[in-house]
């Protein structure tokens, strides 16, 4: 089976006569095709095993580089060829995100917060970070004595950070979303350091990767087009 999925890579780059950049591969998308891939691609992380595409990369450089017909077909094959429920989970973030981070002139799913909420789910800590507290923890330094505390912009409640943090096995991520006048957004960094905020990012993305059984039915709808074009 995987040595004739891999003939049949070989056919699909033969088909396919785009030999160009993953952007302008992306630029030649249908506009339909371009939605749906902006509104997955966050979760599109999974390495391609190397028997079904021996170009390898990511499942987003796969798609694009699959023939028009094919990328339809992998849109109606996405949540297939992953663990059941995970769609429902995904959709019900997104509508989340879009409730609650509607006031930042963009659907809240694109949003910074909106993007680790589809990813990690609701954090089990949330702190809002004011001015207030800001002068405060400067006041209370004693390095910054005599320096004045210069007052950041914020938002109409005076909050400058939002803090959010999730607790796992190997310890804390702490996202912090910092206030500016196009929305909160993630601060890598900012006022209380990295922690394993990428790290967590990754391992929630890789909970949303194909299966090896999933990979498998995908390559055989692959196979199945290869054979009708040969046929041709």
């Amino acid at each position: 089976m995987r040595k004739l999925l891999s003939f049949v890579t070989c056919v699909l780059i033969a088909i396919s006569t785009i030999s160009c950049t993953m952007v302008r591969l992306r630029r030649n998308l249908s506009p339909p095709l371009k939605d749906w891939l902006e509104y997955h691609q966050n979760i599109m992380g999974s390495k391609v095993p190397i028997w079904l595409d021996e170009r390898g990369g990511s499942e987003y450089k796969h798609f694009l580089r699959l023939p028009r017909q094919m990328q339809i077909a992998y849109t109606h094959y996405f949540w297939k060829i992953r663990r059941e429920g995970l769609k429902e989970n995904y959709y019900d973030r997104i509508r989340t995100a879009n409730r609650v981070f509607f006031d930042e002139g963009k659907p809240g799913w694109k949003t910074d917060r909106g993007y680790i909420l589809t990813l990690c789910g609701s954090p089990q800590y949330l702190q809002k970070v004011t001015v207030n507290d800001l002068s405060f923890m400067w006041i209370s330094n004693p390095s910054n004595r005599g320096v004045p505390f210069r007052t950041p912009a914020h938002d109409t409640d005076g909050t400058v950070y939002i803090i959010w943090e999730y607790y796992h096995r190997n310890g804390r991520a702490r996202f912090v979303f910092n206030y500016s006048s196009s929305g909160y957004k993630l601060d890598y960094g900012g006022i209380v350091g990295l922690s394993n905020q990428r790290w967590f990012i990754e391992k929630n993305r890789e909970a949303f990767n194909p299966t090896p059984t999933g990979w498998e039915m995908w390559g055989e709808e692959l196979y199945r087009y290869v054979k009708k074009k040969e046929k041709k």
